[in-house]
Formats: structure tokens, C-alpha cells, sequence
């Protein structure tokens, strides 16, 4: 059993890929979710995302998915160089979460997660709101209206998208 008092938070990841390679993403995003003193867990003002070189040209079908282009991230750094810092932050977490957690395990693995467990957003908002119509992020963000949503960091906006050369912390 993870010990709360240790480390307090879980790290919530979404990736951009450029394809199914091991180093093939394109950008990581990360919010962190602590608990805090009085045992709820809050959302961390603190997010972050980072462009990354994905070491190949990125498909103009993909493109069109995550409108990030190459050169976008032709000077980001590679996924190998900068996984380990944003999966691993300093001060640790006792979870790493993402909406459909199998996708993101196959580009971060136990070496670069420090071999961290992991939470599935799909699943448990399938297990918690089972009447909603669909589970996709965007479709929970209007169908549970949550307080505090920020529509602008949504994902068309890209905003707090760190370019090339910014330090993931």
C-alpha cells in the first residue's frame, strides 16, 4: 500500500505521438493532483507541457489530429532526454494517471517512470458516471461541467505549451 504521507500527489500525462515507436512523441502535458492537509485532493496550480522531437517527420494525418508540425519540434529536445524528469519530478509521486493509461504505457515505461503505478481516468469515469453518453475527455469536461474548469487551457487553445529549450519543471 502507497504510503499518502509520503508523496502526496499523482501526475496526470497526456502525450502527442508521431506514431507507434517507443520514442515517438511529440508533446507531453502534465497536471498535478495532491492531497491536501485537510485530506481532499486538489488540482495543483502548477501545469506544464513540453514539445518534443520525435527523431522522424510526423505524418500529415497525425498532423491533423494535434496540429503540431516538425517544425514545431524540429530543436525540442528528444523524449529519451526529458521523459524521466517530467514522469520522475522532483519529490516523487505515488501515481501517474491518464485518460486511457494503456496508451500512455507504451512510451512511458518503468524505466523511465521509476515504476510508478497507474490510474485510469477512462475507467474510472466509466465506474463512477455510467449514465453519461461518452467518456472521452472532452466529452466529461461538458457533461460534468466540473468547478474551475478553464475552457482557454483546453485543448485547441494550447496554452502553457513549453517550446524548445524551456525547462520541464
Amino acid at each position: 500500500m502507497t504510503d499518502l504521507t509520503k508523496d502526496p500527489r499523482v501526475r496526470v500525462i497526456d502525450l502527442e505521438t508521431a506514431g507507434k515507436g517507443r520514442n515517438d512523441v511529440c508533446e507531453i502535458g502534465w497536471q498535478d493532483v495532491a492531497l491536501g492537509s485537510d485530506g481532499r485532493w486538489q488540482i495543483e496550480q502548477e501545469r506544464g507541457a513540453l514539445l518534443v522531437n520525435p527523431g522522424r517527420p510526423i505524418a500529415v494525418e497525425t498532423m491533423a489530429i494535434h496540429h503540431i508540425l516538425d517544425a514545431d519540434v524540429a530543436m525540442a529536445p528528444y523524449w529519451r532526454e526529458v521523459a524521466s524528469s517530467i514522469l520522475r519530478p522532483q519529490g516523487g509521486v505515488m501515481a501517474l494517471a491518464a485518460h486511457r493509461a494503456a496508451f500512455e504505457q507504451r512510451y512511458c515505461s518503468p524505466s523511465l517512470t521509476g515504476g510508478s503505478p497507474w490510474t485510469c481516468t477512462w475507467k474510472c469515469s466509466m465506474r463512477l458516471w455510467p449514465q453519461l453518453t461518452s467518456f472521452s475527455n472532452q466529452m466529461l469536461r461538458y457533461q460534468r461541467m466540473p468547478v474551475g474548469l478553464v475552457r482557454e487551457i483546453g485543448p485547441s487553445g494550447n496554452a502553457g505549451r513549453i517550446c524548445h529549450g524551456a525547462s520541464p519543471t
